[in-house]
């Protein structure tokens, strides 16, 4: 993985080329086939996935589909710093190419990379901000 494909990720908008380059490093990369399941609702929650091409389809029990993730779209960032279970099923709508930020990759990156770490961690922040004001808003 090239550190400049990352700069099109908006949750690592505020990332510097060298934080970027720190960042590629730790990516490991997953290719899906149409309607492959990347995570069941319910599934430990351990990664920050970024949607290089293709989509995910986001669906869950409790509410039905939930739309989708697209290029340049990241889900599960909050699990970098929280244990839990994924509130939603995750499933490939296409051939989908993924990078994926395990946990113990971002802690290895708070350890060797604390700025790196700090944009990543400000990104998800906002994208997660965004997504609560979104869903206040449609509640109101």
């Amino acid at each position: 993985m090239r550190a400049d494909e990352l700069k099109r990720f908006a949750v690592l908008a505020e990332c510097s080329d060298d934080d970027r380059d720190s960042i590629a490093g730790l990516l490991e990369e997953r290719v899906l086939r149409p309607g492959s399941p990347l995570f069941r609702e319910g599934s430990e929650a351990e990664a920050l996935i970024l949607v290089a091409e293709g989509a995910l389809r986001l669906e869950s029990r409790r509410t039905g589909p939930l739309g989708q993730v697209g290029p340049g779209g990241a889900i599960g960032g909050v699990s970098l710093v929280t244990v839990g279970k994924r509130e939603v099923t995750a499933i490939a709508q296409g051939k989908t190419r993924l990078w994926i930020l395990e946990r113990a990759a971002f802690r290895r990156l708070v350890e060797d990379a604390p700025r790196a770490a700090c944009r990543v961690s400000e990104g998800v922040l906002v994208q997660l901000a965004a997504a609560t004001r979104a869903n206040l808003d449609r509640l109101a």
